[in-house]
């Protein structure tokens, strides 16, 4: 994105970007819905593989000679080390790259925490699981459309991100009721956002040119693939204990990281002053 838009528009481009996908993930399943009811799954399928197309027809619309270049560096041995070494050497990577692992692990897992809490909470089925993703999705617009208005990102508003993320996800689990369960799990879906964009826009801005592409690789690392880590725990304490407790888990995780890191600035904050 900063070949598209340039550093200063790079968390407004990201936010938007967030606000694309998160209304596709509302749109789409009732489009989808609509014609397996109507004329089968096979066709569905073969209107989702068509829809690629858009993707290429605004690849190939691109105008080349407006994009933003990069210094771009050749291919060589030992680049994967020499990224890690990057972003370890750097604390403001460093810590926000952390706060992402660990929110990618435990929080992000609402595949497997959101169907325990609406199935062992409420006893709800398929139609109360697909209220709270739904419910989940539309405050992804809306933090989205908020994110995007933000002009200054920093390491402590991408920590603050996450610790009001953990506090949304922390009380969505001690939900009274269903209609209250969707009423914060949209809150839950817009501090998501929030700080998924927030966090991009910060490594994105922050890591040199030459190593941004490692570095945001270590962020889909770190908010992708340690799903596959979070999710068996999450997934135990909620078949064990009850599903808030598998919701609630994630939620203190982000709580847990993002507070050390918020004291940590303001103590240096403090000394500088």
């Amino acid at each position: 994105m900063n070949n598209i838009v340039g550093r200063d528009r790079i968390g407004n481009a990201i936010a938007l970007n967030s606000v694309l996908v998160n209304g596709a993930r509302v749109v789409g399943p009732g489009i989808a819905g609509f014609v397996i009811s109507t004329v089968g799954v096979g066709p569905c399928f073969l209107l989702n593989a068509a829809s690629f197309g858009a993707t290429w027809l605004g690849l190939q619309l691109m105008r080349r000679d407006e994009l933003i270049p990069t210094a771009v560096e050749v291919a060589a041995k030992r680049q994967i080390r020499a990224g890690l070494r990057y972003v370890l050497s750097t604390p403001d990577l460093r810590t926000p790259l952390l706060l992402v692992a660990v929110a990618g692990a435990f929080a992000w897992e609402f595949p497997v925490s959101i169907p325990l809490f609406t199935s062992d909470t409420f006893q709800g089925g398929a139609s109360e699981f697909g209220w709270a993703l739904s419910a989940i999705s539309a405050g992804s617009i809306a933090g989205g459309l908020l994110a995007a208005r933000r002009r200054v990102v920093s390491q402590r508003s991408v920590a603050a991100s996450a610790l009001l993320w953990g506090i949304a996800i922390l009380a969505a689990s001690f939900a009274p009721s269903l209609a209250v369960a969707y009423g914060l799990l949209a809150v839950v879906g817009s501090g998501a956002v929030t700080f998924n964009a927030m966090s991009k826009t910060f490594l994105q801005i922050t890591s040199r040119d030459q190593m941004r592409g490692r570095v945001m690789a270590l962020w889909s690392i770190g908010w992708q693939g340690t799903t596959v880590l979070g999710a068996p725990v999450v997934g135990v304490l909620g078949q064990t204990l009850g599903g808030r407790y598998g919701l609630a888990f994630g939620g203190i995780c982000c709580i847990a990281v993002a507070v050390p890191v918020l004291l940590s600035r303001r103590v240096a904050a403090g000394r500088s002053t």
